[in-house]
């Protein structure tokens, strides 16, 4: 798969932000810097989720550019910074309404399987806590 350019973000970026982009030379060369260690993640390719103590919007699940059957999930630590539930990486920032996902994870960090993620995420949902904990542990993630 190709990488997207910028010039591609711009004439697509109602797909990664709702957000207005008043200063698009600034957006421009922050969004050339950022690419070099992160990807835009568009806005149908990500979404929130709960935590394992059940917190709304306490985790963030992407689905992998290349194979949307995986995905990674990002916790939100108690400084507000996201980090990868399997690698403890910094792994996603907020720019102008856009999700970037760090390119590089840590030695021997793995997507997961979506469809295991969004059980999970159904019996949080449910209130069953320490059943998706459990779920969750047997297949070795956080």
């Amino acid at each position: 798969m190709a990488e997207t350019s910028v010039s591609e973000i711009m004439e697509s970026l109602k797909e990664y932000t709702k957000e207005e982009i008043n200063n698009r030379e600034a957006f421009k060369s922050k969004i050339e810097k950022m690419k070099k260690t992160f990807r835009l993640i568009k806005l149908s390719n990500y979404e929130y989720g709960l935590s394992f103590k059940g917190k709304k919007d306490h985790r963030i699940i992407v689905k992998e550019e290349r194979d949307k059957s995986k995905a990674r999930e990002y916790s939100k630590n108690e400084n507000g910074y996201w980090r990868c539930s399997r690698c403890s990486s910094t792994g996603l920032k907020f720019k102008y309404g856009i999700l970037f996902a760090a390119i590089k994870h840590g030695d021997g960090c793995e997507t997961k399987e979506y469809s295991f993620v969004m059980k999970n995420q159904s019996l949080l949902k449910q209130g069953k806590l320490k059943e998706a904990y459990c779920l969750a542990r047997s297949k070795g993630s956080k």
